[in-house]
């Protein structure tokens, strides 16, 4: 498979693949968003600029955990959305 994307710095420095998308809103709009390139992921997590975009309200998280590569612990965050 081929993947047709490119890399993107993010706000924390890193630089990651990432490929281009669309995703629809539940009104019909058609919102552009940056997706991760990540062939072992079972999930996608919008950021809070997709988030916002598709005009979906806001939830407040108390806590979440995303375990990175390998089940690392190091590779925990706490997303707040609020």
């Amino acid at each position: 498979m081929r993947i047709d994307g490119e890399w993107l710095q993010g706000r924390d420095a890193e630089v990651r693949p990432i490929f281009r998308g669309r995703v629809v809103a539940a009104n019909g709009t058609i919102v552009d968003a940056p997706f991760l390139v990540d062939t072992g992921a079972d999930k996608t997590v919008l950021s809070a600029d997709v988030f916002a975009a598709l005009g979906l309200p806001r939830l407040v998280i108390p806590r979440l955990s995303v375990v990175g590569v390998g089940l690392n612990q190091n590779h925990r965050y706490a997303i707040t959305a609020g």
